[in-house]
């Protein structure tokens, strides 16, 4: 395993949302392994595009963070929230975790996985928000607040991101 980043307030933003764009329905996938401790406070981003609604309005196309203590994978569309939300979460050990748009099925679909099992689906049937806000991976911006206060407390390793909807099988 590479070396990766960790540390409260360690992490990337301001990645070109022009270069990391999915738009009408295009299919994505998102994955990182993991290691953060149990207990970690809703939001703890692993990779986002965009910022939170806490006092603003919501301009994130997608997130892979942490709420009420389980994994999270979502995209929003016109205000509306599309949310897979695995019941499982941080647990102090590395965790290989995925969230995949698939456009394919007959009708849109998120999928959440964590160590290459299926952990959470939800039906996420409009377009992702169009939105040129930077993609952050280790933290974002919850709101209004201009500081990265979304902050992953553990360790984050070989994110990527694919334009295609992978399966558990790749």
């Amino acid at each position: 395993r590479s070396a990766g980043f960790s540390g409260l307030n360690s992490y990337i933003g301001n990645i070109s949302g022009a270069a990391i764009n999915f738009i009408t329905n295009a299919p994505f996938t998102l994955e990182a392994w993991v290691n953060g401790p149990v207990g970690l406070p809703d939001q703890s981003t692993i990779i986002a595009k965009g910022i939170g609604d806490n006092g603003t309005t919501e301009t994130e196309q997608f997130a892979l963070d942490v709420s009420g203590g389980s994994y999270r994978f979502f995209t929003t569309h016109a205000g509306n929230k599309y949310q897979a939300l695995a019941t499982i979460g941080p647990n102090g050990t590395w965790q290989h975790v995925a969230g995949v748009f698939d456009n394919s099925t007959p009708a849109p679909t998120l999928r959440l996985y964590v160590n290459g099992v299926q952990a959470a689906t939800a039906l996420a049937p409009f377009a992702q928000s169009t939105t040129a806000s930077p993609v952050s991976i280790g933290s974002k911006r919850t709101g209004n607040d201009p500081n990265y206060d979304g902050t992953f407390a553990g360790t984050i390793d070989e994110v990527a991101v694919y334009g295609t909807a992978l399966d558990a099988s790749t």
